[in-house]
């Protein structure tokens, strides 16, 4: 057995190196915790500590610290993590050509965490609802600058990419918004109509492209509009009326877990959840129901199915690599000891220790809801107290409930809410 100790000079110093790492989701556990139990201002003192010095897992720590503070209305704050993690994506993706070998030698964990694709599209997203939900003069100009950054990304994912169906209605729809905020019906019309075309059952932006069409003086496309949705434009009604929208996070976004028996490959797990939707009350009566526009969980799911070919393949390459060097290993114990048992037995364990320490890369943005959905609905001009009412898988009323008070509508302005639910 003289030539075991050939084992600790070639096995690569990498794998050692992930064998002692330990798994993000569980390190994460208090920070998440401190989150889904409400503590928001908890959860992100939590992941801010942890994320110090982070390397490989930084954009994680960004993410679920901009989150916790987004949550917890710190927007501003918020913002600082976002935008940066917009940069360290960038830097990533740009830095990451012929990483997939440091991979293949060892497993994804080696490389530094650059987000899914999804996930891409969302920091962009939640930085834009940022700007709009600090309100100030130049909220809707600064959104608009994250959405417009958010279009050329979803034009890349579509055009480069061939991901059609990362096309976010949500990201459309708070874009359109943001217009309409800054004075450019025109572009918040470009808005909705790719809304629609994506989304053809959302109810709001009907109305949306009705009005606005009348508004533009599209009178063509205005007649359209009302015909196919069988709606009549009243400038009657909606003076001395504002708009209320309410865009709702819904529920726990999937986490990644280990597939079993399948060459150490990551997969979506769906998380429980009770509320599935939520209305928006006045005085006991029902103004709107959310609806969905981005399925965050069915995107994240696809995603990772498309990635699955190339993770597959550095599995398979990697396998390969480490039955080399136990081979490897083998020959030189033989060479030296002339001893076939010793030989076998070191390349043997060789090659589990390096497999053992191959594991799937289970990293993903951990506070993300499972959907985002919007509602919207005019009021009169004034301030109203307002209720929101949340809602299970079958519809009916759950026994949350949410006060929304003070709320300010202005005749022809557009009034920004929010809410989450974590149930």
């Amino acid at each position: 057995m003289r030539g075991l100790p050939a084992l600790s000079v070639l096995i690569p110093a990498a794998v050692l190196g992930l064998a002692g790492c330990g798994n993000y989701q569980r390190r994460t556990e208090a920070a998440r915790g401190a989150y889904w139990s409400g503590d928001f201002a908890r959860s992100a003192e939590l992941y801010q500590q942890q994320g110090r010095g982070e390397g490989r897992d930084r954009l994680l720590y960004l993410l679920e610290t901009g989150m916790a503070l987004h949550a917890g209305k710190q927007y501003q704050e918020s913002n600082q993590c976002f935008l940066k993690a917009d940069r360290v994506i960038e830097e990533l993706n740009f830095t990451h050509v012929g990483a997939g070998a440091i991979a293949v030698l060892t497993d994804d964990r080696a490389l530094p965490y650059a987000g899914e694709e999804f996930e891409d599209v969302l920091v962009n997203t939640f930085a834009a609802l940022n700007f709009l939900l600090a309100g100030g003069p130049k909220g809707p100009e600064e959104a608009l600058i994250e959405c417009r950054r958010l279009d050329w990304k979803l034009r890349q994912f579509a055009e480069l990419r061939k991901r059609k169906y990362l096309q976010n209605a949500f990201a459309r729809y708070l874009s359109g918004v943001a217009y309409e905020l800054d004075r450019e019906a025109n572009d918040a019309y470009i808005d909705y109509k790719m809304v629609h075309q994506l989304r053809p059952d959302f109810e709001p932006v009907k109305q949306d492209l009705v009005r606005l069409a009348h508004r533009l003086g599209f009178a063509d496309e205005a007649a359209e509009w009302e015909q196919k949705f069988n709606l009549k434009h009243d400038p009657e009604a909606l003076a001395d009326t504002g708009e209320v929208v309410l865009f709702y996070q819904c529920g726990r976004a999937p986490v990644k877990v280990q597939r079993e028996k399948l060459l150490d490959l990551p997969i979506y797990r769906k998380e429980r959840f009770v509320e599935r939707g939520a209305e928006l009350l006045a005085g006991g009566a029902v103004l709107a129901r959310t609806q969905v526009l981005e399925d965050i969980e069915a995107t994240a799911v696809k995603t990772l199915e498309d990635r699955m070919v190339p993770i597959v393949a550095r599995r398979a390459a990697s396998l390969a690599l480490k039955a080399g060097a136990a081979a490897g290993v083998r020959q030189v114990v033989a060479n030296n000891t002339n001893d076939s048992a010793a030989a076998n037995l070191a390349g043997i364990l060789t090659f589990e220790l390096l497999k053992a320490t191959a594991q799937a890369d289970l990293r993903c943005w951990l506070t993300l809801p499972a959907n985002l959905q919007v509602a919207r609905a005019r009021l009169p001009a004034g301030t109203h107290s307002l209720e929101l009412r949340f809602l299970d898988g079958a519809g009916n009323p759950t026994a949350h409930r949410a006060e929304i008070t003070g709320v300010v509508v202005r005749a022809g302005e557009i009034t920004i809410l929010e809410a989450r639910s974590l149930k």
